[in-house]
C-alpha cells in the first residue's frame, strides 16, 4: 500500500528530534509540504516544501502567534501531527499544581489550542486528519504522575472528539508507543552506556525488541492518510507487548 501526501499541509509540533524529525523526512518523500515548529532551527532539511518555525509552543499565546504566522503564509494544515510532549524533567511525585499544568499543556493544552484554531479550516474543505502521539503510559504507569495523566487526558480526548469530527470527514486518531529508540535518544544512550539495563528492558517487552523510530513513524503516517476515514477516535496501540493492560481500542 502505497500513501501519498500530494497536495497536502502536515503540521508536525516538536520536530527538532527523534520522531518528528523522521516524520519530516518521511512526508516530503510523500509528497506533503511540511510545516514544523521546534525550539531550535532546524537545518538539515533543504526542500521547498519545507518550513520550520522556531517558536516555544509551551509559552502563553504561542499557539496564537503561530496560526497567525501559518495564515500570513497560506500554510494552514490539512494535517496536524502533534508530537510535542515530556515530563519537564519532574520528577517529584508529589508535584506543584503550577508545575503539573506545565507538563499538562506541553503534552495536551498546546494541540488544544491549536486544534480548537485550526479545525475550523479543515471543516470548511471538508477533510482534515489530526494524529496525537501519545504513550502506553496514558493506559498504566510509565512516567510521572504528571505525565501519565497528561497522556490519559489525551486518550480520552482522541475517543471524544473524534466521534464529533468524523462527520465532517476529519478524523482524530492517536498513536501510542511504548518505548522506542532513535540516535541519541533516550534509548540509543541506554544501549550504549548501560547495557545490562537496556538487556533487562528487552525481556520486559514481548518482541525481545526496542522499537527502531522508523516503525513508530509509518504507523502515524498511516492514521493520517486516506484510508482511516471510518476511524472515529482511534487510538493505535504500537508497544510491542510492553504494556500488561487490556486495551480496548484497535
Amino acid at each position: 500500500m502505497k500513501i501519498n501526501f500530494k497536495n497536502k499541509k502536515v503540521l508536525i509540533t516538536g520536530a527538532s528530534q527523534g520522531l518528528g524529525k523522521i516524520l519530516i523526512n518521511k512526508y516530503l518523500e510523500s509528497g506533503a509540504t511540511v510545516i514544523s515548529t521546534s525550539r531550535k532551527n532546524i537545518k538539515s532539511f533543504k526542500n521547498e516544501n519545507f518550513f520550520n518555525f522556531k517558536i516555544n509552543l509551551n509559552k502563553k499565546n504561542s499557539e496564537i502567534i503561530l496560526v497567525k504566522k501559518l495564515k500570513e503564509k497560506k500554510l494552514l494544515p490539512d494535517i496536524l501531527i502533534n508530537n510535542i510532549g515530556g515530563d519537564l524533567n519532574l520528577k517529584d511525585p508529589l508535584v506543584k499544581y503550577s508545575d503539573f499544568e506545565k507538563v499538562f499543556r506541553l503534552n495536551f493544552g498546546v494541540t488544544l489550542d491549536l486544534i480548537n484554531r485550526l479545525v475550523p479550516n479543515m471543516k470548511m474543505n471538508n477533510w482534515g486528519r489530526v494524529c496525537f502521539v501519545s504513550s502506553i503510559s496514558g493506559y498504566e504507569n510509565h512516567g510521572t504522575p504528571a505525565y501519565c495523566s497528561a497522556k490519559a487526558a489525551i486518550n480520552a480526548y482522541i475517543r471524544s472528539i473524534g466521534r464529533l469530527l468524523i462527520k465532517d470527514n476529519i478524523i482524530v486518531t492517536g498513536v501510542s508507543p511504548g518505548a522506542f529508540e532513535y540516535d541519541g535518544g533516550y534509548w540509543d544512550r541506554i544501549k550504549k552506556n548501560n547495557k545490562k539495563h537496556y538487556k533487562s528492558f528487552m525481556n520486559r517487552v514481548s518482541r525481545n525488541k526496542i522499537a527502531k523510530v522508523d516503525e513508530i513513524a509509518s504507523i502515524v503516517m498511516f492514521m493520517t492518510s486516506e484510508y482511516t476515514s471510518n476511524c472515529a477516535g482511534t487510538n493505535f496501540l504500537v508497544d510491542g507487548g510492553q504494556g500488561r493492560f487490556f486495551h480496548n481500542g484497535i
